[in-house]
């Protein structure tokens, strides 16, 4: 069974290069703060946030749908 909590047909691509500002948007919004509360020791969880919290998304669509939650 697949949620699809971010995209409606697709799964999140785990193994996506990261921004190559990834660094510099870490520390000057200073995520690591937010992602080890997130995370609470696990480093799987801690990365998999960190990509999904640095993923671009640019289609109208797809913000449209995660904003409607679920249905």
């Amino acid at each position: 069974m697949n949620a699809h909590l971010l995209y409606c047909d697709d799964d999140f691509n785990f193994t996506a290069d990261l921004p190559p500002n990834h660094e510099n948007l870490v520390q000057d919004l200073e995520l690591t703060t937010l992602l080890d509360a997130m995370a609470l020791g696990d480093r799987f969880l801690f990365d998999v946030s960190k990509r999904v919290i640095l993923a671009s998304l640019d289609d109208p669509a797809a913000v449209a749908y995660r904003q409607a939650g679920p249905g």
